[in-house]
């Protein structure tokens, strides 16, 4: 969706959209994560927010 060069964390931080109920298209049901990519070892990135710390935020935010 959209990602941004931080130099002096040397990553690239990129927004997806998640297919979050795995029905192949993307729709308001789908999740936004971030991904972090290093730039001096560029392999397919990790997601920022896990899905236990995305729960914690649910939980959080449902009391």
């Amino acid at each position: 969706m959209n990602w941004a060069i931080v130099q002096n964390t040397g990553a690239i931080f990129i927004k997806i959209l998640k297919d979050s109920d795995n029905d192949q298209k993307f729709t308001e049901k789908d999740e936004t994560n971030f991904i972090r990519v290093n730039l001096d070892k560029p392999v397919v990135g990790s997601e920022i927010i896990s899905d236990e710390i995305e729960q914690k935020i649910k939980s959080l935010i449902m009391k």
